[in-house]
Order: C-alpha cells, then structure tokens, then sequence
C-alpha cells in the first residue's frame, strides 16, 4: 500500500514523521518517502495557498500510483459547534475570495461568469468530495470548506464570508486539493484540526493542540492501513 500525505507546512505534521524517523525540518525537501515493508508513507509539503499546492500535488500524483491521498493540517472555525482541537472531515469546498467585487458587492468565480454552474469539479461554485472508499471517517464531524488567499481579522468581511457560504471551517488549501483530486482517479480526504475561531486574536488561537490532537489521530490511521484495516 502506498499513501500520500499533503500539508501545506512541515510544523503541522513532523511529528507523525518523526515517529517513522524521518525529520522533516532537517531537510530543504518538500518530499518524503518512508518505506516500511510493502508500506509507503509518502510525505508532500505543499506550501502554503493554492498555486502552491495546485502545482506541487499535481506533480506528485502524476508520477506516483496511491491507494488514498490525504490533505492534513490545521484550520480555523466558523462553527460554535466545532471545539478547539477538534478533528474534522472536509466533505464540500469553495473558493471564497475568487471573484469580482464591484461597488462593494462580492460574487464569487461562478456568479461572475469564471466558472460555469455545472462545469466540473463545481456545481454552483462547490466542489464536493464524492470519494467512494469505505465511508469516510465515519467517526468524525462532516464539514464545509472554504479557501482563501488572504487571511482577514474585518469582523465585517468575516460576517459577509460567513453569511454568503454558511462554512464551517476556513483554510488557504483545501479547495485547490479537492480541485486537484476530482480530476483523479483516487480516494481522497481532507482531515483538519480546529486551532482558532476566524478572526480571533492569535493569542487565543491553540496551534500545539490542534497540531497534536491531528497527529496522534493520522498516526492511528495510518497504523491502522498498515495492519490491513480499511474504512468502514
């Protein structure tokens, strides 16, 4: 079995790669191959944003035959519902700041005429995971996405992002993964770990635990493929 791990930074997953000896921060590589038997874990740091990621996991899929990919990484709350340090899995996904904005109105890339209605992976701007393998971490919240290239702390601009896609959580990746992956034959998830609400202070933001409560769960998963137990 052969397994690919994206994140977008090398701090929000060393420590599942230590636990397989390989340390990440001593190398200026962005990839890493950690083989065990007929097991390997393959570790892609994507960088930050969507041009990076889009670039990089396209280059990496195309050379290499997976069983799952795995978008993992921390990301920040809209939900009440969602607890700090909560492990959630991305199901639907949207650009949110990919648009035109125009005496003070905002319409996103498919109100603007960018993107069609039903062009594929969208449908009316969302891209949803429609991955058949097992069920998909049954165990776990299902939420919406949205992706954004500028980080905001606008209480205002939050509220109108808030109002306009009803998102539960909010990364600078996950659509261009979900984008990436639709286009190819291969089980995909993305599984975050709440570190902040949107727009909060940094100071109430909890990144050691959204970064440890992630890798102790990927690591039980990835042990669990090792002794052969597939989702459920």
């Amino acid at each position: 079995m052969r397994i690919l791990l994206v994140s977008a930074t090398k701090d929000e997953i060393d420590p599942i790669a230590r636990q397989y000896g390989t340390d990440l921060r001593a190398s200026k590589d962005r990839f890493f191959s950690i083989r065990q038997g007929t097991f390997i874990l393959d570790i892609l740091i994507s960088g930050i944003g969507s041009a990076q990621t889009t670039f990089h996991l396209t280059n990496t899929v195309n050379k290499e035959k997976y069983d799952v990919v795995l978008n993992v990484g921390i990301a920040g709350s809209f939900a009440q519902k969602l607890t700090m340090g909560e492990i959630v899995n991305v199901k639907e996904e949207e650009f949110a700041d990919f648009g035109t904005r125009s005496q003070g109105t905002f319409k996103n890339a498919t109100e603007s005429g960018f993107i069609g209605q039903m062009e594929f992976p969208f449908i009316a701007n969302k891209i949803t995971n429609k991955t058949p393998w097992g069920q998909g971490f049954p165990q776990l919240k299902q939420v919406r996405g949205i992706t954004v290239e500028t980080i905001i702390d606008n209480f205002q601009e939050i509220d109108a992002r808030a109002k306009k896609y009803s998102p539960d959580i909010e990364t600078m990746e996950g659509a261009a993964f979900f984008y990436v992956m639709s286009h190819q034959s291969i089980p995909y998830y993305q599984i975050r770990s709440i570190s902040n609400i949107v727009g909060s202070n940094k100071m109430q933001w909890n990144i050691p635990l959204a970064k440890d409560n992630l890798c102790r769960f990927m690591l039980r998963f990835i042990d669990g493929l090792k002794r052969g137990i597939t989702l459920k």
